[in-house]
């Protein structure tokens, strides 16, 4: 078993339009710049009942993150959904074993 010493994690809530706590959003951290070529820092979970979420693994570096109350199945993908999101994402900084704390705003699509 391999164990990831400098991985980090992210915490945090989505909250609907009128900041009430949304379960059962999606939430998607991309690496920040994307690129094609780090795909593979992609992550998705889906918020819990009291809309707090938490992924952990994650590598150092700059990442921002997305959340939407709905969304087709890796639809983030596609560059031509995401481009009315471009930039809107929560920008987050994980440090080398470090954590962040977030609060998102879900996209209603």
């Amino acid at each position: 078993m391999v164990v990831k010493t400098d991985a980090g994690k992210i915490e945090g809530t989505v909250l609907d339009s009128k900041h009430q706590l949304l379960s059962s959003a999606v939430v998607v951290l991309f690496p920040d710049p994307a690129s094609p070529l780090r795909r593979h820092l992609i992550r998705q979970i889906v918020s819990d009942v009291r809309g707090a979420f938490r992924v952990e693994g994650l590598s150092p570096g700059s990442y921002r993150a997305y959340a939407w109350r709905e969304l087709e199945s890796n639809g983030y993908l596609n560059s031509e959904f995401m481009k009315p999101y471009a930039g809107k994402g929560v920008p987050v900084r994980i440090t080398r074993g470090g954590s962040a704390e977030v609060q998102i705003t879900a996209f209603e699509q």
